[in-house]
């Protein structure tokens, strides 16, 4: 047998630390993993040989700011119906590069943690994680990396992962384009933890997303500069009412290509466009139902966010 490599995931609950972790339980598991997850992996599929998750980690603000995308309540439920340990780690400013590294660091001491698993699919905050990485000496896995989005979402479908938008950010549908974040720009040097966003530590969406108020106004979008008023705000209406929603082929195909194709946005809301948590998959032991749903609006910044009574664990057949 070969050597066995143990291994944390960075967690938030979203599609893409999901994805990663499901991956990552299967290859360790020797179980069959559907071809088009396969051809979507490449060469990433030789990172996870002899992986062993062991825990998921949630790398959250200081001083417990909210978790409005991704409710901790909810993670916590998932790490239960996912039976995997879950440790929150409290990452201090105003170097949050050297608070990440000292938590990685802490992995590997305390937990004898040999990598970290992410679900990062591109290049963001001139490559905060891999910095953290070097800087604790604690290896980066990272499945998903430079995977095409719609082959992302193929594989979440095909899995049977089953994420929900819990969040999105209206001001950039209807107006004229999706901006990439702030912390994408050669200066920046740590992840955004805005409200919407904190418990940050998987994907470029979950972790780096523009600041509050930054509107999708970016110059150069090439959309019409016809659109009026009233046309944005409907725009806007119905970003939000996807809130609350599975994101499964039919959503996609029916609203976030056409505004994609419209609108300038990443179809996968890899600039912060929108938000998930997942409520099941193919590793959930049990799967997590929502009481309650309904969606709070932040006039403020423009996003929209799922908001739940209650959250249960009903078994799987």
């Amino acid at each position: 047998p070969g050597l066995i490599m143990k291994v944390a995931i960075s967690f938030t609950g979203g599609k893409d630390s999901c994805l990663a972790l499901t991956i990552a339980q299967l290859c360790a598991k020797a179980a069959e993993v559907p071809d088009v997850v396969q051809q979507a992996l490449g060469d990433h599929v030789h990172d996870l040989q002899g992986v062993q998750p062991a825990m998921l980690v949630t790398f959250a603000p200081a001083g417990g700011g909210a978790f409005k995308a991704h409710p901790m309540e909810l993670i916590k439920a998932q790490a239960d119906a996912l039976q995997l340990p879950h440790h929150v780690i409290s990452i201090h400013g105003p170097d949050y590069l050297a608070s990440y590294a000292e938590a990685m660091r802490g992995l590997a001491s305390d937990h004898g943690i040999q990598a970290l698993v992410t679900g990062d699919i591109l290049d963001v905050c001139n490559d905060f994680m891999g910095r953290a990485s070097q800087a604790s000496g604690l290896p980066l896995i990272r499945p998903l990396w430079g995977m095409p989005r719609r082959a992302l979402l193929q594989c979440l479908w095909a899995l049977g992962i089953r994420p929900l938008v819990s969040c999105v950010n209206t001001a950039k549908f209807g107006g004229a384009g999706a901006d990439a974040p702030a912390c994408g720009r050669a200066n920046a040097t740590a992840p955004a933890t805005s409200a919407a966003t904190a418990g940050s530590g998987s994907s470029s969406s979950e972790r780096c997303e523009a600041p509050a108020g930054t509107t999708a106004a970016a110059a150069g979008s090439g959309t019409s500069q016809n659109t009026t008023s009233s046309s944005t705000s409907e725009a806007q209406e119905a970003a939000a009412a996807i809130v609350g929603r599975e994101l499964d082929a039919a959503l996609h195909a029916s609203f976030l290509v056409p505004a994609a194709q419209q609108y300038g946005i990443d179809e996968c809301g890899e600039w912060g466009e929108l938000h998930t948590m997942c409520v099941d998959g193919p590793t959930f032991a049990k799967r997590l139902v929502l009481h309650g749903k309904s969606v709070q609006q932040d006039s403020a910044t423009g996003h929209a966010f799922m908001v739940v009574t209650g959250i249960t664990l009903e078994a799987k057949a």
